[in-house]
This record gives structure tokens, sequence and C-alpha cells, in this order.
């Protein structure tokens, strides 16, 4: 196995993966978004995730996800690190969204 595919294991083996089924503070510290699935609650209607840098629904908007059934995921710019901490804001037509994310240690 190559270092690349060694590092990615190791940071997948110390971050945290949840499936938020609401709008929510995930980390009130600084860390790493390293995926986002979003999961539609209705197969033809676009559904619409916020991420926020901060710990409240007040927070700044860093970047939002949208998904279908047809394409749920978002190959977004990842890794992308917010520095106030992570607020998940389910929107539109947006039953959950798994997140993974990793907590940076200070």
């Amino acid at each position: 196995m190559n270092e690349y595919a060694l590092a990615v294991l190791e940071i997948g083996r110390h971050a945290v993966t949840e499936r938020v089924t609401s709008s929510r503070c995930l980390s009130s510290r600084p860390c790493w978004l390293i995926n986002l699935i979003v999961e539609p609650g209705n197969a033809g209607a676009e559904s619409y995730v916020t991420v926020r840098n901060g710990e409240t629904a007040a927070s700044d908007i860093l970047i939002g996800f949208r998904g279908q059934y047809s394409h749920p995921t978002h190959n977004g710019p990842f890794p992308v690190y917010l520095n106030r901490g992570l607020y998940i804001e389910l929107n539109k037509n947006a039953d959950a969204a798994y997140v993974q994310y990793l907590i940076e240690s200070v």
C-alpha cells in the first residue's frame, strides 16, 4: 500500500462519522470536514444542506450542498477547514446528511 493510501486510512481511523437528522452543532472546536452526503426526503425534489463555520445557525455559511436521489453525493472541495466549529443545517427536502469530520487536536 502506498503512503497516500495509508495516510487516508489513518485519517479515517480518527475521524467522526455521523448521520445528522436535525440541524445542530457537531463540533465547537476547529475541525476538518472530510466528506458530506445529502440524504434527500423526496426522490424527485432537490435537497439542500448548509455547512456553517461556527456553533450556531447564525454562524457564517461556508458551503452549501445540493443533492437528489439520482446524485446524492457531492465531490466537493474536501477537506474543508472550519476554524470556529461545525454546524450542519438541514434545509429544503434534506432528511439527513452523512458527515465525516476530524476535530483538530490543539
